[in-house]
């Protein structure tokens, strides 16, 4: 009877050992992995933290840069403008030009005396 229960105690003493053992590990590794996700919170504070301001001055230099490109693009449509009209008055000179009656037929009628 003693026999059984100093087996049983040391099967029981084997077995919690085994599981102390392997809380033991998993501990560590929590451990190891908690101080990595610091180091890269640190890291990743230290990058970012002039973040907003970069941003803020990135913003602000495309609003300069859009309202300094405005009157360029009302140059741009002004000489669009004046390329389309001066195309209207080459084709039309190119017409006259090649034409046999620049104005019609009927303002070439020979008029009878």
């Amino acid at each position: 009877m003693v026999t059984i229960v100093v087996a049983i105690n040391l099967i029981l003493s084997v077995l919690l050992c085994y599981v102390a053992r392997q809380i033991w590990q998993i501990r560590r590794k929590l451990a190891r992995t908690a101080d990595t996700l610091i180091a890269i919170e640190r890291c990743t504070r230290t990058v970012l933290r002039d973040a907003p301001e970069i941003i803020y001055c990135g913003q602000d230099s495309i609003y300069r840069l859009r309202q300094s490109g405005e009157p360029l693009q009302i140059q741009l449509q002004q000489l669009r403008q004046l390329m389309s009209l001066s195309a209207i008055g080459w084709q039309t000179w190119i017409r006259f030009r090649n034409s046999a009656y620049p104005f019609g037929a009927a303002s070439y009628k020979i008029r009878k005396s």
